[in-house]
């Protein structure tokens, strides 16, 4: 089943049918709801690009749901999760002498992501994920925060089977298995669930937010941080994502951070799925404010004034401007701290999406914010010698709440 990533171009050819069309379904990950319905005829044209069809399965009244990698559409009473879609492609003609020809139905699976100018023409991501044993990370070195959940993407748009396979991903230390988390890989059209699925680490929180939670509070002592070391969440050195015989190895380096607050960062990567990147140190915040102001007759209300009321230097109170929808945004410069060169297309990646969320580790708050930069020198150790990146992010809401 070939994954289309409706960011770019996805051509459907009728080959040697004359008269031909297409009937494309839009589906749900299982396959079992139709979202839209189109039917379109190829004419003189032999291809037709069907990738923009399928950005109907990301309504524009969806909202996504960080915690389930999955966005949620109501319809009736019962939420939808779609991080990812079936596409059901039915092509219909004739041949040369006007005969109707069967029926060729085909299923795809659709994914909000994109494809480089520079690779080839419809390209099927199957074999690319497979050979890593579905894992849909941008990058095989991951950098975390110390005692924070370790998120790992996981996307099957392949296994049309009718039995369940599974993908194992390892989170090991020093060669010794910490923990398992065990996915089931079933057929897509049958799927109870979404194809894009994360392991991860563990399903609780950090030692930190852990106490926060429970209305504590910590006192920064020896004793604490001696018990802080003794109870906080095992670190993860490598990663082992296992399908068959398979084995992807991804790295992962874990940094403690006691100076500076750390960030998380949340962006659809160009597979279509979630992807964490970490900012680890110095942090700016800053805000910009935009009002409308407009000026009014002032007879009335200096005569008022000078009856009711006297300024502190004994002239009149008026107001001869007037400010109103007076807002502001806030802005987060963040920086990564020292990464390896093997993380440079996680930030292409991060660049280019458009969807993307900012974590305050300390504060514990999520938001929904855009990558202000247009620009990004992507660096190289031969270069630059030590790679660290600086970016700024906008949140996507106002300082006060006017959402209507």
């Amino acid at each position: 089943m070939a994954l289309i990533l409706t960011r770019s171009p996805f051509h459907i050819g009728r080959g040697s049918y004359e008269n031909a069309s297409i009937q494309v379904d839009v589906k749900d990950a299982t396959g079992s709801f139709v979202y839209e319905t189109y039917t379109l005829s190829f004419r003189n044209n032999y291809l037709i690009d069907i990738a923009p069809l399928c950005e109907s399965i990301y309504k524009k009244e969806s909202s996504f749901i960080g915690g389930f990698n999955a966005y949620i559409t109501p319809f009736g009473n019962t939420p939808t999760f779609n991080d990812t879609g079936i596409i059901t492609v039915t092509l219909s003609g004739e041949n040369s002498s006007g005969v109707a020809q069967d029926d060729i139905v085909t299923n795809y699976t659709c994914a909000n992501g994109y494809v480089y100018s520079k690779e080839p023409y419809n390209k099927d991501f199957n074999a690319v994920l497979q050979d890593k044993s579905y894992y849909a990370g941008s990058s095989d070195i991951i950098y975390k925060l110390d005692d924070a959940n370790l998120r790992i993407p996981i996307l099957n748009p392949t296994n049309d089977n009718s039995s369940s396979q599974e993908v194992y991903v390892n989170f090991m230390k020093n060669n010794s298995v910490l923990y398992t988390d065990t996915i089931t890989l079933s057929s897509p059209v049958a799927a109870s669930t979404s194809h894009s699925q994360i392991a991860r680490t563990f399903d609780y929180d950090s030692f930190l937010n852990r106490v926060n939670e429970d209305d504590g509070t910590i006192e920064e002592s020896q004793c604490y941080t001696d018990f802080f070391d003794e109870y906080k969440i095992e670190d993860v050195d490598t990663i082992h994502v296992i399908y068959e015989d398979n084995v992807h190895v991804i790295n992962v380096k874990t940094v403690e951070e006691c100076k500076y607050n750390p960030y998380r960062i949340t962006f659809r990567n160009r597979l279509g799925v979630m992807e964490d990147l970490w900012f680890f140190k110095k942090s700016t915040v800053s805000m910009s404010v935009k009002s409308e102001e407009f000026r009014a007759n002032q007879l009335t209300s200096r005569i008022n004034a000078r009856e009711l009321s006297i300024g502190y230097d004994n002239t009149p109170i008026t107001r001869s401007s007037q400010e109103y929808n007076k807002n502001g945004v806030e802005k987060i410069t963040i920086n990564s701290g020292f990464v390896d060169e093997a993380l440079n297309e996680s930030f292409k990646q991060l660049m280019l999406s458009e969807e993307v969320e900012l974590y305050d580790f300390n504060n514990d708050v999520l938001s929904a914010v855009k990558i202000k930069d247009s620009e990004l020198k992507l660096k190289t150790s031969t270069n630059d010698k030590l790679i660290n990146y600086t970016i700024e992010v906008e949140m996507s809401n106002n300082i006060i709440d006017n959402i209507v």
